[in-house]
Parts: structure tokens; C-alpha cells; sequence
């Protein structure tokens, strides 16, 4: 079965709430999409050629996921301004995702923060305990 997607995600939540478990099956159920899964710490030590590489690739990407998104400071700001421009720009569904709360989005630039607006953005927060514990714990 596919989830579609029609507009931006925000998915906020403590830790082992499920949330890259989430992104992880919308990548499965999306292939048709050539989805793309990025921690944010990875792309904050990409050299510049593997930025370019990277944004080049991005010509039929429908799907961004961006996970661990706390370490998004880590991201060169005009590299991040990039991103968000080229998938933008592909009309690609952007998911943002980590272990943060709702008020997270404030501290995004202007920029990123119109960009994900401008196609609609849902903000899903999860809530409840640490499931890995949980599931330790039985």
C-alpha cells in the first residue's frame, strides 16, 4: 500500500517514538518517487563537489526525507539554502523529522521555513514513551 504524501512534513517527538520508523516505510512504499533519506549530520560534512553531486541528483527526487534534523545548524547555510531551493523547485515533498518539539520550526531560517510552507506543511507530533525500552522492558 502507498501513504500518499500531498504536502510537507514536520514529525517531532522524543526519542524511540517511531519516527524514522515512519520515514523509513515511506520510503518503502515510495519508491515510485525516488525517494531520498539524509540524516542532517551527513550532509553537514559533504565536501562542496559532493554537494553539487548531490543537488545534481536530485532532478527526479519527489521525496526528501531529512531526519535527525536538531543538527541541521551543522549544514552550511548557503548549502541548506540550495537544497531547500532545488526541491522546491521539483515540487518535492519534504519531510523533516527528529527528536524535537513543535517550537523546533521557529528556529529554522526564513527561508526554509517559507519554502516548506509554500506547498503546505503538517506537523505530526509523536508522542508516548521509548518503544525500544518499552519493548526491553516486556
Amino acid at each position: 500500500h502507498l501513504i500518499e504524501l500531498k504536502c510537507n512534513l514536520f514529525l517531532c517527538g522524543g526519542v524511540g517514538t517511531g519516527k524514522t520508523m515512519f520515514c523509513a516505510e515511506l520510503v518503502k512504499r515510495n519508491t515510485h518517487r525516488c525517494p531520498r533519506y539524509f540524516c542532517a549530520c551527513d550532509l553537514a560534512y559533504l565536501t562542496n563537489s559532493k554537494r553539487v553531486d548531490l543537488l545534481s541528483s536530485l532532478k527526479h527526487c519527489e521525496l526528501f526525507i531529512l531526519d535527525e534534523i536538531s543538527d541541521i545548524g551543522l549544514i552550511n547555510e548557503s548549502f541548506l539554502n540550495d537544497l531547500i531551493d532545488k526541491l522546491y523547485n521539483n515540487d518535492c515533498i519534504f519531510v523533516l523529522c527528529g527528536n524535537v518539539s513543535k517550537d523546533f520550526l521557529n528556529s529554522l531560517n526564513i527561508k526554509v521555513l517559507s519554502r516548506l510552507n509554500a506547498n503546505g506543511l503538517e506537523v505530526c507530533e509523536f508522542l508516548g514513551e521509548d518503544l525500544r525500552i518499552a519493548k526491553i522492558n516486556k
